[in-house]
């Protein structure tokens, strides 16, 4: 008694382990959870730190640019002579030797651009970036809410033809007790027995090919939620897929790749001006500030040494003469940068407005394919129902009754895959019309 006890306790705890290991996710926890942890959207928000990086660089001329510097060096020729022109004087004229054998000079160098072409449209490039990069992640997140969401509704269909599977199965044991009751008396040959280990094969099959695709449909759904593989999880099922959302779209909805490209066109025009910046005239403040030590002025490095300064401030204007050429060959770039964009708007409005038709029309089918498969469900199932009577009353043989099965089976296995059809057909329509959003709150 003691041992039963320990064990039930054992298996209880096992149960509750299990219990605590597994989760239950419905869709919009999968989408909340892809949102949050999918690799692939990690990936992007790399590359769009990336790219803030590289715009923060292109604008690192804002930023005073502060150089120190020292230098030490030894003459190990005669030092330098300078020519001074006669002054009528005998003061300083003629060659004079200047300088020490050992130098040494430091100094720091400050420089800072007051006016420059790159400055002006710095504030909308960033808002542009900015807009840019928001557009972008928003693209890759419908990206992976489509592929969620697909995923979730071909698990639940699945299970619901695992059910016709499992049903399938239950129907083929009570055939073969009674077949096997019927050839113990007579009644049928034995090759009826074959024909049923035959069928029994064929469901055994399906099972297999239903756990094969469960376990990639899961893998798949892990890969794109971040679920760690250590933790089991549960797809809820939430009633029949092909009900989730409503059947009409608006007239106009927006098209974020049409805004992304407006975007690079202005950020083309942006980058076309930085890169004209140079024909443009510039205006700069520096500063330096240098020490000198020489030889012969007290030890070198010395605490007696004599320091030399030498501080200077001032501006440096710069107006390009000859560089007009440059500029017209960047103003002619963007001019054509500006409408290859603006024809690749047009194509893709083109090409939008065709596959929201076809998604449309895609649609339309699925549904009416849908109600043809649900009606011949209906009549099969009649026909396997009666076939099932005559074979209990010996009107009918067992191949007959197997015929109508598996016509009804096949029924019920292609209104799942019409269900199925049909709902990717809807993710597919709301995909084209950028409104997968709705599926972000469902349950």
């Amino acid at each position: 008694m003691k041992i039963l006890l320990m064990l039930f306790f054992l298996a209880w705890q096992l149960m509750i382990v299990q219990a605590q290991d597994s989760i239950r996710l419905s869709l919009s926890d999968c989408i909340d959870r892809a949102l949050a942890s999918n690799k692939q959207l990690e990936l992007a928000s790399l590359e769009r730190q990336k790219r803030e990086i590289q715009f923060n660089q292109g604008r690192s001329f804002l930023v005073p640019q502060i150089n120190a510097y020292a230098r030490f060096y030894q003459y190990l020729d005669d030092r330098p002579v300078y020519i001074f022109p006669q002054t009528g004087t005998n003061e300083l004229s003629g060659p004079v030797q200047l300088g020490a054998p050992l130098n040494f000079y430091s100094g720091v160098r400050i420089n800072q651009h007051l006016i420059d072409a790159r400055m002006f449209g710095g504030k909308s490039v960033r808002s542009d970036m900015d807009e840019l990069n928001r557009l972008e992640v928003s693209v890759r997140e419908e990206e992976i809410i489509y592929e969620v969401i697909k995923t979730f509704y071909q698990a639940q269909t699945l299970e619901q033809s695992n059910k016709v599977i499992r049903y399938n199965k239950d129907r083929v044991s009570r055939l073969e007790a009674v077949t096997r009751a019927s050839v113990e008396s007579g009644a049928v040959q034995s090759t009826a027995l074959d024909e049923l280990r035959i069928r029994k094969s064929e469901i055994d099959l399906a099972e297999q090919d239903y756990s094969n695709r469960r376990e990639q449909l899961y893998a798949y759904m892990r890969f794109l939620c971040g679920i760690p593989d250590e933790t089991e999880f549960q797809l809820a099922q939430d009633g029949d897929p092909v009900s989730a959302g409503p059947l009409t779209f608006p007239d106009s909805a927006r098209v974020p790749a049409y805004e992304m490209l407006e975007l690079q066109k202005e950020l083309h025009t942006a980058a076309s001006g930085d890169d004209m910046a140079s024909a443009y005239p510039s205006l700069d403040f520096f500063a330096a500030f240098e020490w000198l030590q020489q030889e012969g002025y007290g030890e070198l490095f010395g605490s007696d040494a004599d320091w030399f300064n030498q501080h200077v401030i001032g501006l440096r204007l710069e107006v390009p003469i000859l560089n007009g050429n440059g500029r017209k060959i960047k103003t002619q770039e963007d001019r054509i940068n500006r409408e290859i964009i603006s024809k690749q708007q047009e194509l893709l409005l083109e090409k939008t407005k065709l596959e929201r038709q076809k998604a449309l029309q895609d649609m339309e089918l699925a549904r009416r394919n849908l109600q043809i498969a649900g009606q011949k469900v209906n009549l099969f199932r009649t026909e396997f129902e009666r076939a099932e009577v005559r074979y209990e009353q010996e009107f009918s043989t067992l191949s007959e009754l197997l015929d109508s099965e598996e016509k009804y089976r096949r029924a019920r296995f292609e209104e799942q895959k019409s269900k199925t059809d049909y709902f990717i057909a809807i993710v597919d329509a709301y995909r084209s019309y950028g409104l997968l959003d709705t599926f972000k709150t469902r349950k």
